[in-house]
């Protein structure tokens, strides 16, 4: 018993010290992204251009330029997270999905698709929404 809880504790230090790598000591990491796929082929950016770098830039707790890569993480991540977890609990509990859910998921389907045609409308005034 104590040689598995020995395994999953060096594991979880391995994982963290990792971490802890790539975030304070490795800065370079950001830059080293492959980039978007969707990005290279049409030249549009798609909801999710901009999230390595806007994690990265989170972990390091700088908010700001995680927002400046990509809006939608910082805003509607943290949203879905809660909305998610409430699910969760409550179909645990009770086991059947209500017709709001499916409301809520329309609506955040609707959010991402809108926040990508926004993103990639050559105005000045959507320039926020593009990453750098």
């Amino acid at each position: 018993m104590f040689s598995k809880l020995r395994k999953r504790a060096f594991s979880d230090i391995i994982l963290i010290v990792s971490g802890l790598l790539i975030v304070f000591v490795l800065p370079e990491f950001a830059s080293l992204s492959a980039g978007c796929i969707f990005n290279k082929i049409t030249g549009f950016y798609c909801a999710g251009c901009g999230i390595s770098r806007g994690v990265h830039s989170l972990l390091r707790g700088n908010f700001y330029k995680a927002a400046d890569q990509n809006l939608l993480l910082v805003t509607a991540f943290p949203l879905s997270v809660i909305w998610l977890t409430s699910r969760y609990l409550n179909l645990k509990h009770s086991g059947n999905i209500k017709k709001y859910d499916m409301a809520v998921i329309i609506f955040f389907i609707i959010i991402v698709l809108l926040f990508m045609v926004l993103r990639n409308i050559p105005l000045p005034y959507f320039n926020f929404l593009r990453p750098d």
